[in-house]
């Protein structure tokens, strides 16, 4: 894929910028963001893509997501209590 991040890269921003898809905009931040937190290649592409094109739509972090390498907490399903530790159980030291 190294190679091809770049042509990746210029597919996605064509999909973004189409304004026929604006429905999957989201879809294709979110596709960068992932992409970028899973390969240091992809990256490196995106970093090289920003110094060409300034602008790039997910080139400002909206969120924790779009940070490399972070990965924010996933909470709890509604309606379950956490798991308690030990100490805190009842009769538990």
């Amino acid at each position: 894929f190294e190679r091809v991040w770049l042509d990746i890269i210029r597919f996605l921003l064509s999909m973004y910028s189409s304004g026929k898809r604006n429905t999957l905009r989201s879809r294709i931040k979110f596709v960068v963001v992932k992409l970028r937190q899973l390969s240091t290649s992809f990256d490196e592409a995106i970093r090289e893509s920003e110094s060409r094109e300034a602008g790039l739509p997910w080139s400002t972090p909206s969120s924790s997501l779009a940070v490399p390498g972070t990965i924010p907490p996933v909470p709890p399903p509604a309606g379950t209590l956490p798991a308690s530790r030990p100490s805190e159980a009842p009769g538990g030291e």
